[in-house]
């Protein structure tokens, strides 16, 4: 697989974000997963799995702010 930089792959994602049926739909699906995440954050009982949780979070709203960080370049 070819080196990209950061910003040549976001670029290219344009088209997922730009497009008015994929991106609202791809949020969506984001925030249902978030919310799952939230829900597995509340019943854990492990340092782990809290850990887990919170980073499985954390990448999911990097790409929720896909579209903000692309736009502003």
């Amino acid at each position: 697989m070819p080196e990209h930089n950061q910003q040549q792959v976001e670029k290219r994602l344009s088209g997922l974000y730009n497009n008015p049926n994929l991106w609202p739909n791809f949020v969506e699906y984001l925030d249902y997963h978030i919310e799952q995440q939230h829900k597995v954050l509340e019943q854990s009982d492990s340092s782990v799995g809290i850990q887990r949780a919170q980073g499985y979070i954390q990448a999911l709203k990097k790409l929720k702010a896909l579209e903000n960080i692309v736009k502003k370049d």
